[in-house]
């Protein structure tokens, strides 16, 4: 449905749907795949498509090659999310990052500028958002929608504060109940580790989480260190997903 194919068709033929990527973005989806293949890596690429009907969409590609015992290529996995109205979102929060920048001072203003700036678009994105304060052990905080979305109640003080031990067992759960996605979800962790340590510039991740029902969502979470020390090291992280 995402590259704007009838399910009740039919699979399309393999070679339909690179023909809706959108001109510009063909050689670098193709590098990507290219690598897959012969470097035998873990890729992720992003890229847009073109409908039939003239509609634009942003999507996020993973890919995951799997191979036999012998290090032979068998097959290619991948997953690929739409990402249009997070770009939509993100360019609402761009607008609004030059007066972020004079409101933002201190922790208190952080957080009261991303209700009121943030809030409300991410609603009706259905998109969630969270941060970490490195200075409280064992907390992260997030919107009420956000919280909804991991199948958590929201948290009852208002406060918005849940314990990041609960999102760590949450992966390690799913990780154990899905094995087949393991290495997923354990390259999510080291780039969310790599974002803070400041290995990577940010964090960006595809990866699934087994909720309470059984359900399987699959997340697309993005982060960066909004705040860090005069050593470098991460005072506060936000993120949406």
């Amino acid at each position: 449905r995402i590259f704007g194919f009838d399910p009740q068709q039919g699979l399309p033929a393999k070679e339909e749907p690179p023909k809706r990527i959108h001109p510009e973005d063909l050689q670098k989806f193709a590098q990507a795949w290219q690598r897959a293949i012969h470097e035998k890596i873990d890729v992720d690429v992003e890229y847009r498509i073109v409908l039939p009907d003239g509609t634009v969409k942003h999507v996020y590609g993973i890919g995951h090659p799997v191979l036999d015992a012998n290090g032979r290529l068998v097959e290619v996995v991948g997953t690929t999310v739409d990402i249009t109205e997070r770009k939509r979102t993100e360019e609402e929060l761009r607008k609004h990052r030059g007066d972020l920048e004079v409101l933002v001072k201190q922790r208190t203003e952080e957080l009261a500028v991303l209700n009121q700036l943030v809030y409300c678009s991410l609603e009706a994105a259905d998109v969630g958002a969270w941060w970490i304060d490195f200075k409280e052990p064992d907390t992260c905080h997030a919107l009420d929608n956000t919280a909804r979305m991991l199948g958590w109640e929201p948290d009852p003080t208002g406060k918005k504060t849940y314990r990041l031990s609960d999102w760590n067992k949450l992966l390690a759960d799913t990780a154990a109940a899905f094995p087949e996605y393991a290495a997923i979800i354990e390259e999510s962790d080291e780039r969310f580790a790599g974002a803070v340590s400041g290995k990577y510039e940010n964090y960006r991740a595809v990866y699934p989480l087994a909720l309470s029902d059984g359900s399987l969502k699959w997340i697309d979470g993005r982060a960066e260190i909004a705040k860090r020390d005069e050593h470098g090291r991460a005072l506060l992280m936000t993120g949406t997903f």
